[in-house]
């Protein structure tokens, strides 16, 4: 290989004498280890030996490296030389010129390679420099073979050595070499520029451009000449790439810079590839300024955790940036693209970036924006925090808590940011175990730190700081810090306190108050206070230097307590606003001082000080405006004003507001502070209950630029949800709607590709063609949203952008839209505009009676729209009724939910439906609406006409006005009571109000000291009803507690709704007691004018009997609600029985007293215990209920059971339906159409009988009676072998003629398997009788184990409806844990019927079911469905892992049948799950039937 040399020496011929050999050296050159020890300039050696020298040689090029002379790095050069001999010496030399061209050189090594000494390794060593700027600025050397030189002591020294550098006469003009790497596409198109940071200064950012270069090559070196001004001494450089495309790339290998005129030079290798990527939008390295010895700036990965606030609206879609600036130049500005997140600066939400730049230093400021204008475009920022690198273990937080909107506050885009305090990292050591966290006993050490003696007014100093400290359960007095060096805190000292601040929970703020010595106008001389708290070792720090010398400073200043990641609340500022009164001496000189209060804490006592305008204050008719920066406080719900000696004052009102808040408070006042008697005096008002007005958001436009007016051009992007099955090819529609009107539906056209497919955006440009008005809410649906479109789709997110005027808006609703039987397929959303109030979502439950008509139902599709103050819920299909199978039947109230963005008071209903169907038409009763979940407030629609093209006006659709609303009422309460002392209570009473359409809740009164008993004396009391009652007809009245055994005589109570209203009177004349007999309740009817009217007060008598079981009785205690026709009695303690002393031991009948009004005839009752006591399990055996003691006529509820925690089904309260009526002067009662005797006989087989509920449905042509409970469990009924006899009420006219019945039992209590042998139902009234003939058990161990059997009616000479054993298969997913073990069961649903709940019991292969991947078959015999339209298939969710993943059911009519019914499902049933259910409704996919 060619050794580069450029010089050759031969060997002179002489006749006579030896001819010297050839000599091939290896010269080896050893940079040293030093900052800057490399160069780029011509080195030279020349070797000296007993026979001459080499002459000067270039060391062109290093055989082992293509760079040479790196810091710290072995350059080998080769030379070819007449042979020297022994060498003796060499001198060494460069020719660069200026700093940063010099060589550190350690050493050099020679060897020969030929002749005797060949492999021998002759050292020169030097270590020193070889630079016109260092050490003795020699570039040349001579060095001798093994000289002892001694190598200079390498001292690193700081960079900040740099600011020592006297500024050198350089013009700022440089030439810079760049070079590209050799890749192909190592070059670039893109724009390079550079910006270099000296000590007194930086550049703009300078494009490195040629007028005959266009762009960047690969494999070349390119020079350019930039001029970076008196900068001062330079430390480094920013190089970044400018592409619109935001894709370009360069692969830089090194860059040099050289001053023109001093020559120093700077070497930047790199070689790296600078890129712009998806994920980070802008591309840019920094490479430090290496000077001799100095230690340059080193690479950081700052760590930058960015939090959006929480107030609606916070989140943008903008392109944020940031820059950061310290002691060491800034980073430029930064695109902050690559995020932790999916999605960066969503509401609430912490974003991580890093940054790879050099060290900053001590980072003093943040600057943070975006550039997208327009309403709603922008983001309210809550904080930043910024780490030096990723395991730094403290963190700078820099508060913020502004929004950054072109709309709102001051319009401004970007902000600069300060740092509030620096935190140490709280990290979670697992390694640590559970070790108990020592509990604080509010001690704690402070540290409080002044200013330097230069930051300090001269001559002033403070002598006492006053510390008050808020924490979440208490607040501290103002505690006295006083020095302890003397008279006054000395500057740049640090004092330390010990104070106990008590219990008072975590601390959030401090405020602390600075009292100075001779100081006329005041200035801030605390830079910082310190607290740990002694036994928690917490940490809190509050740094108060942006205040340091200051004038006019508040000199009381508070600042929240910020924990890990800037938590902690904003400091806001309050505006204040001062209106004085018009009288002609309203005026005040004195000093007023202010307190605002609120949710959050209070701002202390602050001085009014002074006013905006900087005029005289509290002149008369003057608004004076004063801010005051506080914590942030929430509601501000009350204020005091103290006015110091003087004049007197009138105060008008006060307006209090946060900065920029969308609403204000006024607190009135209108009166006088002080009078001309004490104008010494300080005096206080308190001030409350603020009137709430809207408030402007933003400073006012100065003008400059023109508004920007809605041509109706938007922008839509839609972000569909990546979870499987998300995406839809169903047609979607937007609605907006806006204070003017809404949009008709806006179908979303795809733009030919799979804009709606999981995890895609899609973008649609949409044109509104009406003037709505200002968007407040949208509404998204599908286009087709019958019953029969079932589609669904889950949308991550919507974004709205308006391409004229930039308002935007978005909505994340991370949710399913689903039109199915059940579900609408239409969602809405409110539109939040940042600093607006706006309207929430809420449900709706319309509750639509059908009128009780002969043909009054429908079968047709019935639609809703409901309007409001504030918009309409848009065309709804009302697809499901929840408290019905079959919706809008005759006589019938259906509830449906309808969900929509809150519309405020609703004004009318329009409502109507398709007229699809066989007998279409529908007599339309009336519409009531409320909220969900528990409004009180309902609204009415009456309708009472016929929806029919051939009844009335021929119409399908009405508009409903409001009829009226239930509102809550206020009453006031007036109470008479006896003239006696002893006939008075303390005690609370309670008030049942009951009225015919229900009854109020409890609503207690009370009065201190007492009821007034003096003759004539009344009290008054106030309750509010929120239930819609209807017409008053009795009063409960009584005592909840009864453990101090109140008593009060009551002579009469009224009730009177306020403001006015009917008066109604309860009188009583008697006592409301507790004793051993009395539960303390009364019951009162209205008092009418003609007293024949007035309904009747009973003395129920009420026998309650114990079981003869072994331990039936018990000592809990035992209470009762009865219930009739005509209300109940309310929860009534059985105290005392009338005949025992000792009640509910086993065997026995205890008879009770329960006064209340006549109830007509009684229904159910509800009895139960408290569980106290030892033993208090209690087996009931019935309940016998007469009017009054000697009353003919008993109600009886039989129980038979327990009523314990550890027996039976565990309950301890019951509801008893009526048993049976028995009246001992009654005539057989006459039969009627629909009255039949039912026989139902059990088969003679061991263990054939059942003490489970057996239950039994009739279904006729025309519906079915529902499930008939047939006596009660464990009433001696069902034995085997035994026939028992029930009578049951099949109403003709909805039933209909029987067609079949289904028998059944609850699988509950010991013994409940149960084979039946028939059933006999005997007409009563027409004299026919049906036969079902059974002989199967019902029984989940036997057979089939299903418990359910329906049977045909056999008619003569009539077929019978067809039986139909299905066969019935459930594929199980093949996904991890789709498996269940939870309970599962299924109902058919057929075009004529369906087959009930059955449950999935017992698999034909007889093996577990439902494990994964597995198909498992059952057998359910149903009768008379017709053709299948749906299955519901679900489980109780019982067992470790209950969620199951469904595939599939199949469904085949019977086991030999080829036609296969297939019901789609692919989702959860799993409480965690999908959407959380675990029922689900499948309909036959129709291309599946396979023949």
């Amino acid at each position: 290989m060619d050794d580069f040399d450029i010089v050759r020496e031969l060997a002179a011929l002489k006749e006579g004498i030896p001819v010297l050999p050839m000599q091939h050296y290896q010269v080896c050159v050893h940079t040293g280890d030093r900052w800057a020890a490399e160069t780029d300039a011509n080195v030279y050696i020349t070797i000296f030996g007993q026979k001459g020298d080499t002459g000067r040689r270039l060391l062109y090029r290093s055989k082992e490296h293509d760079y040479k002379f790196v810091r710290d790095q072995v350059d080998i050069f080769e030379l070819e030389a007449v042979s020297l001999e022994d060498l003796t010496k060499i001198i060494v030399s460069h020719d660069g010129v200026g700093h940063g061209a010099g060589l550190y050189l350690e050493k050099v090594v020679i060897s020969e390679k030929d002749g005797p000494n060949n492999g021998k390794d002759i050292v020169f060593p030097y270590g020193h420099w070889l630079d016109d700027n260092e050490e003795d600025k020699k570039v040349e050397v001579e060095l001798f073979p093994d000289d002892a030189a001694a190598q200079s002591e390498f001292v690193e020294k700081d960079i900040a050595t740099l600011k020592d550098i006297d500024n050198y006469a350089s013009k700022g003009e440089w030439n810079v070499w760049v070079t590209s790497g050799d890749d192909s596409d190592a070059g670039t198109g893109a724009k390079v520029c550079v910006v270099v940071y000296g000590l007194n200064g930086s550049t703009e950012m300078i494009e490195l451009k040629n007028e005959d270069v266009e762009e960047f090559k690969s494999d070349e070196t390119q020079q350019f000449c930039i001029s970076v001004g008196e900068i001062g001494p330079i430390y480094k450089i920013r190089m970044t790439l400018d592409s619109p495309e935001h894709d370009a790339s360069f692969y830089l290998l090194r860059m040099k810079m050289k001053d023109v005129d001093t020559n120093q030079e700077f070497h930047f290798p790199y070689n790296d590839w600078l890129k712009m990527t998806d994920g980070s939008r802008d591309a840019y390295l920094e490479l430090p300024a290496i000077w001799p010895d100095v230690k340059p700036l080193q690479a950081q990965k700052y760590v930058l955790s960015v939090t959006t606030g929480d107030k609606p609206g916070s989140e943008t879609f903008a392109d944020l940036y940031c820059t950061l600036i310290g002691d060491w130049g800034d980073t430029g500005k930064r695109m902050l693209s690559k995020s932790n997140n999916k999605r960066p600066f969503k509401n609430g939400q912490m974003d991580i970036f890093t940054m790879d730049i050099l060290d900053l230093g001590k980072i003093d400021k943040v600057i943070i924006g975006h550039n997208s204008e327009g309403r709603g475009a922008g983001w309210y920022c809550a904080n930043v925090t910024i780490k030096s690198s990723e395991d730094a273990n403290s963190e700078v937080v820099f508060p913020c808590h502004r929004w950054f909107d072109s709309d709102l506050e001051d319009h401004k885009l970007e902000r600069e940011l300060v740092p509030a305090v620096e935190l140490p990292v709280v990290t979670t050591d697992d390694s640590e175990g559970e070790e108990t966290k020592p509990e604080t006993k509010g001690e704690w050490k402070v540290l409080v730190t002044v200013a330097t003696l230069e930051k300090q007014q001269n001559g002033v100093k403070i002598d006492k700081v006053t510390l008050t400290i808020y924490g979440e359960q208490g607040v501290t007095k103002p505690v006295d810090l006083k020095s302890k060096q003397g008279s006054a805190f000395e500057p740049e000292k640090t004092e330390e306190f010990d104070i106990n601040v008590g219990l008072i929970g975590d601390i959030y703020k401090v405020r602390i108050n600075q009292e100075s010595q001779g100081s006329i106008t005041p200035h801030w001389h605390v830079k910082e206070i310190c607290m740990e708290d002694i036994h928690t070792k917490e940490q809190l720090k509050f740094d108060y230097s942006r205040w340091l010398g200051q004038e006019n400073v508040d000199s009381a200043l508070e600042l929240p307590a910020l924990r890990a990641g800037g938590k902690g609340l904003p400091v806001v500022p309050y505006q204040v606003s001062v209106k004085t009164g018009n009288d002609s001496d309203a005026a005040t000189y004195s000093n007023v001082f202010i307190t605002l209060f609120g949710k959050k804490g209070d701002t202390g006592m602050r001085q009014l000080a002074e006013n905006k305008d900087k005029s005289f204050k509290f002149q008369k008719g003057q608004i004076d405006v004063f801010t005051m920066d506080a914590v942030e406080l929430g509601q501000i719900d009350r204020i005091v004003i103290t006015k110091g000696p003087g004049d007197p004052w009138m105060l008008d009102r006060i307006t209090v507001k946060e900065e920029f808040a969308s609403s204000e408070g006024v607190f009135s006042h209108n009166g006088w502070l002080g009078d001309r008697d004490h104008t010494n005096d300080h005096i206080d008002v308190e001030l409350l209950e603020p009137e709430i007005n809207p408030s402007v958001v933003a400073t006012p436009n100065d003008g400059t630029e023109e508004p920007r007016v809605s041509q109706g051009e938007w922008t839509v992007w839609t972000l569909t949800s990546d979870d499987d099955g998300a995406g839809t090819t169903a047609q979607v529609y937007v609605t907006l709607c806006g204070d003017k009107g809404d949009t008709e539906r806006i179908h979303l056209l795809p733009n030919g590709r799979d804009v709606f497919a999981k995890g895609e955006t899609g973008d649609f440009d949409i044109k509104v063609t009406e003037d709505i008005g200002v968007v407040f809410k949208v509404r998204v649906g599908f286009m087709d949203n019958s019953e029969s479109a079932n589609a669904s789709w889950k949308l991550d997110t919507i974004r709205f952008k308006d391409k004229h005027t930039k308002e935007e808006f978005s909505y994340e609703y991370n949710d399913w839209i689903v039109t199915s039987t059940e579900l609408d397929g239409i969602v809405e959303f409110p539109v939040i505009w940042p600093a607006f109030p706006y309207m929430p979502m809420t449900k709706y439950q319309v509750a639509v009676y059908t009128g009780d008509k002969d043909n009054a139902s429908t079968n047709a599709h019935v639609y809703v729209t409901v309007f409001g103050e504030m918009g309409n819920t848009g065309f709804r299909y009302l697809h499901r009724s929840k408290n019905n199978d079959n919706k809008f039947e005759q006589g019938q109230m259906d509830l449906f939910e309808v969900g929509a963005v809150c519309m405020g008071d609703l004004t009318k209903v329009v409502v109507g439906h398709d007229g699809q169907g066989i007998g279409s038409g529908w007599y339309l009763d009336k519409i009531v609406i409320k909220e969900l979940p528990d409004d009180d407030l309902e609204y009415v629609f009456k309708c009472d006409r016929w929806l029919d093209e051939g009844e009335d006006d021929g119409k399908t659709e009405v508009e409903l006005n409001l009829t009226r609303e239930r509102e809550i009422t206020t009453w006031k309460v007036v109470t008479t009571t006896g003239t006696d002392e002893t006939n008075s209570t303390d005690a609370t009473v309670s008030l049942v109000l009951y009225g015919d359409k229900g009854h109020s809740k409890p609503l207690a009164i009370t009065r201190e000291g007492g009821f007034t008993y003096a003759e004539g004396q009344t009290d008054e009391f106030e309750v509010e009803t929120g239930e819609d009652i209807g017409d008053v007809y009795k009063l409960r009245i009584g005592y909840e507690d009864i453990s101090n055994k109140p008593q009060w005589f009551l002579k009469t109570l009224t009730m009177q709704p306020i403001p006015s209203g009917e008066e109604c009177t309860f009188e009583l004349n008697g006592w409301i007691w507790v004793s051993d007999t009395q539960d303390g309740w009364r019951e009162i009817p209205l008092k009418k004018a003609n007293p024949e009217e007035m309904l009747d007060v009973y003395k129920y008598c009420v026998e309650v009997y114990t079981g003869n079981e072994s331990g039936a009785g018990t000592d809990a205690e035992v209470y009762l609600q009865i219930f009739g026709e005509r209300g109940d009695t309310g929860v009534r303690r059985l105290i005392g029985a009338l005949n025992n002393t000792t009640k509910f031991e086993t065997g026995q009948m205890d008879v009770f007293e329960v006064e209340a009004v006549d109830m007509q005839k009684l229904t159910k009752i509800v009895i139960g215990h408290n569980g106290k006591g030892f033993g208090s399990g209690w087996y009931l055996n019935k309940v016998k209920i007469k009017e009054s003691p000697n009353a003919n006529k008993k109600y009886i509820f039989n129980c038979d059971r327990w009523l314990d925690e550890g027996e039976d089904d565990t309950l301890i309260e019951r509801e008893l339906p009526l048993s049976e009526v028995i009246d001992d002067d009654k005539e057989e009662p006459e039969v009627k159409d629909g009255d039949w005797k039912v026989v139902v006989s059990t088969s003679p087989q061991e263990n054939g009988g059942t003490d489970a509920q057996v239950s039994l449905t009739v279904f006729g042509e025309k519906g079915d009676t529902g499930s008939l409970p047939l006596g009660i469990p464990g009433g001696g009924l069902f034995e085997s072998g035994k026939t028992d006899e029930f009578t049951v009420f099949v109403d003709p006219e909805k039933v209909g003629k029987v067609q079949k019945i289904r028998i059944e039992h609850d699988n509950t209590n010991n013994a409940p398997g149960w084979h039946l042998n028939k059933i006999v139902m005997k007409d009563l009234h027409n004299d026919r009788e049906l036969e079902f003939s059974v002989n199967r058990w019902l029984d989940v161990e036997e057979e089939d184990g299903d418990v359910v059997r329906e049977l045909p009616a056999l008619w003569p000479n009539e077929d019978p409806l067809p039986a139909t054993k299905y066969v019935i298969q459930t594929h199980t997913s093949d996904d991890i844990g789709a498996g269940t073990d939870a309970n599962v069961y299924l109902t058919l649903y057929g075009e004529k019927g369906d087959s009930g709940k059955r449950s999935l019991r017992r698999n034909v292969e007889e093996n577990e079911k439902f494990e994964k991947g597995k198909v498992d078959t059952f057998h359910i015999e149903a009768v008379g469905l017709d053709k299948l339209t749906k299955v519901v298939i679900g489980h109780d969710g019982q067992g470790s892992g209950s969620g199951w993943h469904l595939d599939k059911v199949t469904i085949k009519e019977s086991e030999e049948a080829t036609q296969e019914i297939v019901f789609p499902c692919n989702r959860w049933l799993d409480e965690d799950e999908d959407d959380k259910k675990t029922e689900r409704e499948l309909f036959p996919d129709e291309q599946s039937y396979v023949n």
